[in-house]
């Protein structure tokens, strides 16, 4: 008896385990944005290998040819932080400022650089002239000093920032933080796409949507996670979507509604990408940085997919809906128990089999010993 509910137990784990592996896997398979975290690009494809990983291996031989190394004095004055002497490295699209404790990375961030300048600039057709300054900060410190104003406030969680008025990137160092706790590469990668759509825009005072914006640098330094998906199964439950409408010009700063607003964010673009194609969103995406040309947003989305704003949302909300409302019933304590029951069910009906299958045998035997009485009686008489 014992030795049966230890099998039961075991039978138990493995199809719980079973279970939660097949409903990750189905909302990978079943939603558009599993097919965008993959990033649908048929070219271009990004090194997403670990950026922290190739350092020790590279060391001095990871100079890109060609790049041209100097010793700079940079005065930033508008935050009047203090002038220090930086080393720079001048690639074919950026030019890296470092302190010479950050070397190692700031070769291997300029060999990264250009191979995310040619995959992004491929993926959007967009191909801005002027050249980009990154800034590698060693410490959090440095970092604030680096903002291009005192009136910006810099989010302690905050690893990198862009200004594309500025064709300016800054990055905190891997130094600057535990070790693993900064993918530099995803960061990197982040800001630079806000930094070629902000340099791609036709008007400064008609920005691209936030929420396009984010959405587009998230999909491009592949940020999309078990997170945000499980975050938008709560929000398809309980309906608390925040409408587009209000993420044009800017995010919440409640930090439970920005991280839906992130959410949101990845998930329409990849819809996008999934429902409308790689040209669709690269359309998208050029009518967005001229929609002062294309007479407003709506206008833009049009032209481009054949909807507007609030059809796209629709749209969007009835995939959510199919995709993720199941999720939280399948990962319920309430589906736990169905398959407890039919565990213990399926148990039931196997040992009862078995017993019934044990008898059947006792009951031949049975009439075999008495039919072999019955010969052996024969055989005497």
């Amino acid at each position: 008896m014992v030795e049966d509910i230890f099998r039961l137990f075991r039978l138990f784990t493995a199809v719980s385990y079973l279970g939660l592996i097949i409903a990750l896997a189905a909302v990978i398979e079943c939603s558009a944005a599993g097919r965008g975290a993959r990033l649908c690009w048929r070219q271009g494809q990004p090194d997403t290998g670990c950026f922290q990983a190739r350092i020790a291996a590279r060391r001095a031989a990871c100079q890109p040819e060609g790049a041209a190394y100097e010793v700079s004095q940079y005065t930033f004055s508008e935050n009047h932080s203090p002038s220090c002497g930086w080393l720079k490295i001048t690639t074919a699209h950026f030019v890296i400022h470092y302190l010479p404790v950050d070397e190692y990375f700031s070769k291997e961030l300029a060999s990264l650089a250009e191979r995310a300048y040619a995959s992004i600039a491929d993926h959007l057709d967009l191909h801005p002239s002027q050249k980009i300054d990154l800034y590698l900060a060693d410490s959090r410190k440095l970092f604030t000093q680096l903002q291009p104003s005192p009136r910006c406030k810099v989010s302690e969680q905050a690893i990198g920032l862009a200004y594309p008025h500025l064709s300016r990137i800054l990055l905190l160092s891997p130094r600057a933080a535990p070790a693993g706790a900064i993918d530099l590469e995803k960061t990197f990668r982040h800001e630079l796409t806000h930094i070629i759509l902000g340099a791609s825009s036709s008007s400064p005072l008609t920005p691209i949507p936030q929420w396009f914006n984010e959405g587009l640098s998230m999909l491009e330094a592949k940020e999309w996670g078990w997170h945000y998906q499980l975050l938008l199964s709560r929000i398809c439950l309980t309906g608390r979507f925040i409408p587009f409408g209000q993420l044009d010009q800017s995010f919440p700063t409640d930090p439970d509604q920005l991280q839906i607003a992130y959410a949101q964010s990845i998930s329409m673009i990849t819809f996008i990408l999934d429902k409308y194609g790689e040209d669709g969103l690269r359309t998208t995406a050029h009518l967005m940085l001229r929609r002062a040309e294309a007479e407003g947003l709506d206008s833009a989305l049009r032209q481009a997919l054949g909807v507007n704003l609030d059809e796209l949302e629709a749209r969007w909300k009835r995939h959510l809906r199919l995709v993720y409302t199941w999720v939280p019933i399948l990962t319920s304590s309430g589906a736990l128990w169905f398959i407890i029951s039919l565990i213990f069910l399926f148990g039931y009906y196997r040992k009862r089999k078995v017993s019934q299958e044990r008898l059947s045998d006792w009951e031949e035997e049975e009439i075999e010993e008495w039919l072999r009485k019955q010969l052996d009686d024969l055989d005497l008489r």
